[in-house]
C-alpha cells in the first residue's frame, strides 16, 4: 500500500485525485492537507511514501514546503502537481528537491491519466525500495 499525502486546497482537484485513485489498481492510503500549514504538520508527524503537492496553497505555498522539507532525512519524494506551467516555478521546485513536476491538464481524462502516471511511477519505485 502506498501511503500518500495530497496537499491540495481545491475541492474539485481533491475529488479528481480520489477518483483517479479509485480507478487505479494501486492500493493507496490517502491523507489530504487543504493548506500548507496542515501539510507541514502531517509531514512532521507521519511517514509518507509519496507527497503530491500543489504550489498554490494557503498558509504556506508549495515552494516553501519543498524548501523546508524536501531535503530532510526521511522526507518522502515530492511530486509537484500544479496548474503553473511557468518554467521558473518548475526549475525552482526541482532545484529545492521535488522529484517530478507535472502540470495539471484541463481535460478530465488527461487529468486522471496524469494522476495514474504519478501513482504508477512512484508505486514501482516504492516496491523496488521495499524489495532491496
Amino acid at each position: 500500500m502506498l501511503n500518500l499525502l495530497l496537499a491540495e486546497d481545491n475541492p474539485g482537484d481533491v475529488r479528481l485525485v480520489r477518483e483517479a485513485i479509485r480507478e487505479s489498481a494501486i492500493a493507496v492510503e490517502l491523507v489530504i492537507a487543504s493548506d500548507g500549514a496542515q501539510a507541514l504538520s502531517y509531514l512532521r508527524r507521519s511517514q509518507f511514501d509519496l507527497a503530491i503537492l500543489d504550489l498554490n496553497l494557503p498558509k504556506h505555498d508549495g515552494q516553501a514546503i519543498l524548501q523546508l522539507c524536501a531535503m530532510s532525512p526521511g522526507a518522502p519524494p515530492f511530486v509537484v502537481f500544479t496548474s503553473s506551467s511557468q518554467q521558473t516555478d518548475r526549475e525552482l521546485a526541482l532545484l529545492v528537491g521535488a522529484k517530478d513536476y507535472v502540470v495539471k491538464p484541463t481535460d478530465l481524462r488527461e487529468y486522471i491519466k496524469a494522476v495514474h502516471g504519478i501513482l504508477d511511477r512512484w508505486h514501482e519505485c516504492h516496491e523496488r525500495i521495499k524489495q532491496d
